[in-house]
C-alpha cells in the first residue's frame, strides 16, 4: 500500500496462474476486511502476472505492469527491507534459529513493520 506502507505477505507454493490469482484474491479480501478497496495492482512484468491481467481487471483493479526488464521499485524496496530486518533478527539471536522457523521470523518482521506508522516515501 503506497500510503500506509501496509505489508501483506503471501507465500506461494509455485508461480502458476491459479496460485497467483488465489493470492491476489486473498489480498483483496484482506483489504476489504479493513474497508479498503484495491484500486491498482503494480507488479514487475513477469509472465504469470501478465497472464493474470484479465483476472485482475475482473476484480475492478487496474493492473500496472512495469516495462519488460524493469522492476517495481516500491515492491523491490519492501522485499529488501523485510529480508534485511529478518536477517538482523536471525543473526542477532544468541542461538541458531532452525530453518523450519524462518517463515515465522519473516511473518514477525512484517507484523512489526505493520505496527509502526509509516506514510509517504521511504
Amino acid at each position: 500500500d503506497d500510503y500506509s506502507k501496509f505489508v501483506i505477505l503471501q507465500k506461494l507454493t509455485d508461480k502458476t496462474r491459479s496460485t497467483v490469482e488465489e493470492a491476489i484474491q486473498k489480498m483483496v479480501n484482506i483489504y476489504a476486511g479493513y474497508n479498503f478497496k484495491v484500486k491498482q495492482l503494480r507488479s514487475d512484468h513477469e509472465a504469470v502476472f501478465v497472464s493474470c491481467e484479465d483476472f485482475i481487471q475482473s476484480l475492478g483493479i487496474i493492473p500496472s505492469l512495469t516495462a519488460p526488464e524493469h522492476h517495481e521499485a516500491a515492491v523491490e524496496r519492501s522485499v529488501r527491507t523485510i529480508k534485511d530486518k529478518t536477517r538482523s533478527l536471525i543473526f542477532g539471536l544468541p542461538y541458531n534459529l532452525p530453518l523450519s522457523l524462518y517463515d515465522f521470523a519473516i511473518r514477525h518482521v512484517a507484523s512489526c513493520l505493520n505496527m509502526v506508522p509509516r506514510t509517504g516515501k521511504g
